[in-house]
């Protein structure tokens, strides 16, 4: 299972930014607003993630080989 974990944890992020999203959206909206901004912030580097090693991809090959030069 962790082994599944550290190979995919990238490709759950939009499940995990939508589930997120409904929860901050219905329980925190209301009780603060800024709180609710803060939070919100969350969900949006998750899409980041997502996009960063899924949706165009190329993030890790590009790391490795110009920043480490592996």
């Amino acid at each position: 299972m962790l082994k599944w974990l550290y190979d995919n944890w990238m490709k759950a992020m939009p499940f995990l930014a939508l589930y997120g999203f409904i929860f901050i959206f219905l329980y925190v909206k209301d009780y603060s607003y800024p709180l609710y901004l803060i939070w919100l912030q969350t969900v949006v580097y998750w899409f980041h993630e997502f996009e960063e090693y899924i949706l165009p991809g190329g993030f890790l090959e590009y790391f490795n080989h110009n920043m480490i030069g592996v």
